[in-house]
């Protein structure tokens, strides 16, 4: 009887053992994912969630973010966190993101398979490799062919500069009032006079030749005023330096508004240069 009970409680102690070793083997991780983001910025919060063995401690890491985060199991086997970027953080959409679950000493770590914004593409483990360094291939020699000697043209010589030259931009003629002389009144008196004599009869004959006179010596200067009047042009010139010049002249002027023309001895005279248009 008492070897029958040693036997029970050998046997109870060794499924204990079993049980404890099963339970305290490595840790797995069957998953790790993150709610994606339309944006990253300050004040963006990141959900990541682990999925592995229970009853572990699990903690990430995020390239560009200043500080870990640690995940709380929510459920047996089930790990979240939440990651607020702050000021600090220089978190982008393809940050690479590693997870760690410790359980009895043992460590198994994971990566994050999926980037953090919506529609971005994760940035693949790219593993440099030296490429064999070819060798040299033997240098033939080349004749060097004779190239014939063109001539050049000198360039065009630049135009003197003309400080007299521009262009007509407006004329206008301008009315000048005639000059009354003496000629003028005289006639003009005398033929009244006559005219007055003519009419007046008696005593009033010799006021009809006053007011004759007058009358005509009046319309003799202004004949002589409107005979004598001129028509004198106005031509406006704007010269190659900016400067602004108004030309008169006594009668029409050898140019047209367009002309481009040159100074000369007050007046202008046509240039041979074309107008550019």
């Amino acid at each position: 009887m008492k070897t029958l009970r040693r036997a029970g409680v050998l046997a109870t102690l060794l499924c204990c053992c079993a049980l404890a070793w099963a339970r305290v083997g490595p840790p797995q991780v069957d998953g790790f994912d993150v709610e994606e983001v339309p944006a990253l910025g300050e004040g963006t919060s990141l959900h990541f969630t682990l999925y592995g063995t229970p009853g572990g401690a699990a903690r990430l890491h995020i390239d560009g973010a200043a500080r870990p985060l640690v995940l709380a199991e929510t459920t047996p086997g089930v790990y979240e966190g939440r990651y607020l970027i702050g000021s600090d953080d220089r978190v982008a959409p393809d940050s690479h993101v590693d997870a760690e679950l410790r359980l009895a000493g043992e460590v198994v770590s994971a990566s994050l398979e999926e980037p953090l914004v919506l529609g971005a593409s994760p940035s693949p483990d790219i593993t440099l490799t030296q490429a064999p360094t070819p060798a040299p291939r033997p240098v033939e020699p080349v004749m060097a062919t004779p190239v014939p000697m063109v001539p050049v043209a000198p360039p065009p010589a630049a135009e003197p500069r003309c400080d007299d030259c521009g262009v007509v931009q407006a004329i206008r003629p301008v009315e000048r009032p005639g000059s009354a002389g003496y000629a003028g009144a005289i006639t003009g008196g005398v033929l009244g006079a006559i005219v007055g004599d003519k009419v007046g009869r008696g005593e009033g004959r010799r006021f009809a030749r006053i007011l004759g006179a007058l009358g005509g010596a009046f319309a003799g200067r202004e004949i002589e005023r409107a005979n004598t009047r001129r028509t004198s042009y106005e031509v406006a010139l704007r010269l190659d330096s900016g400067e602004q010049r108004m030309l008169h002249f006594e009668g029409p002027p050898p140019v047209k508004v367009g002309d481009r023309v040159r100074l000369a001895r007050g007046g202008v005279q046509r240039d041979m240069v074309p107008i550019q248009r």
